[in-house]
């Protein structure tokens, strides 16, 4: 945990209300239930700039849950997304004035960002949070039932932009106030290590949200694919996804194994290497982090006296009743 994980949860409270990105007090209570500084605080344990990241990270929570609402219809979230969009140009000299209060964040944080960083840097980040924006969008139809499942590789694939982990990892280097060499941020290899990360932490994700996605008939998560592909129970195709995680997760140290084996061929001083190194470890750091933050929100249980997923044991789920 971030030392200072407890003062920031406060100013995120106090910078997301002076914005007004609170529709009135249940929802600001609500917010601060979940602790969203403190999930900075678990996956950015060591980085300078806590307070930057966190509130980036609470505000796309904030997104995140406009456009999951039912009563956000798809003209109202189709606004936001382009709106939201508007406010980080790659080019700082292009301003356009935000239609909404979500917006008006987003250029308030794009503004405290990006001009400490590089254009590539720049680019990246609009580039993830785009993709973020446009597979939000796609999965709305899907969440509100309009949609078949669909099989796991297309899953994944989309679930790796849904996730949003893309632009959460770009912000390690705005914590730390540093850049990765373009040479080997770029590289096929250096994406495998992230897409592993990014499985391991998305597809946990999927797992803890579970009884909340099947309380609300939302078949968008990894358990509903892989019960359709292997015409399997609940029970055995949670098993499945937990193990999916667990492969995941060595996936990336072996990726990680890869990418140190052949440093040699990226032609980056050692000081550059540090910082790549140093990737890896707040990559592994990041997994580890969202999973301790997940064992311990309330924010995927069904009701106040409802029990997270993290408390059953994976060869013990009965969802027969769903």
């Amino acid at each position: 945990m971030h030392p200072e994980a407890d003062r920031v949860q406060e100013s995120l409270l106090h910078w997301a209300s002076f914005h007004g990105l609170f529709q009135d007090s249940r929802q600001r209570d609500g917010y601060a239930h979940s602790e969203f500084a403190r999930f900075a605080g678990y996956t950015y344990p060591r980085v300078a700039a806590l307070e930057t990241v966190a509130w980036w990270h609470g505000h796309n929570w904030l997104v995140d849950d406009f456009l999951d609402q039912p009563r956000t219809d798809d003209a109202q979230a189709e606004a936001l997304v382009a709106d939201l969009l508007a406010q980080l140009p790659v080019d700082l000299t292009h301003r356009q004035k935000p239609k909404s209060a979500l917006a008006t964040a987003a250029a308030d944080l794009w503004r405290r960002t990006a001009p400490g960083r590089s254009t590539a840097w720049r680019s990246r980040y609009r580039a993830h949070y785009r993709d973020w924006l446009a597979l939000s969008l796609r999965a709305r139809p899907h969440r509100q039932g309009r949609s078949a499942l669909v099989s796991v590789p297309t899953y994944i694939r989309r679930r790796r932009l849904h996730s949003g982990a893309e632009m959460t990892f770009d912000l390690l280097e705005v914590g730390h106030d540093r850049e990765l060499p373009e040479t080997v941020v770029d590289s096929d290899l250096y994406r495998s290590v992230r897409f592993a990360a990014n499985d391991a932490i998305s597809w946990t994700n999927d797992l803890y949200s579970l009884p909340k996605d099947l309380a609300e008939g939302d078949a968008d998560h990894l358990t509903a694919v892989v019960r359709q592909a292997r015409d399997s129970t609940w029970s055995e195709a949670a098993g499945k996804a937990a193990r999916m995680v667990h492969e995941a997760t060595a996936d990336f140290t072996a990726a990680c194994g890869d990418l140190r084996a052949i440093r040699g061929l990226y032609e980056v001083t050692d000081a550059q290497w540090a910082i790549v190194d140093d990737s890896l470890k707040d990559l592994a750091l990041w997994i580890s982090g969202s999973l301790y933050w997940h064992q311990h929100t309330p924010r995927y249980r069904i009701s106040p006296e409802g029990t997270a997923f993290a408390t059953r044991k994976e060869n013990q789920f009965d969802y027969a009743g769903h």
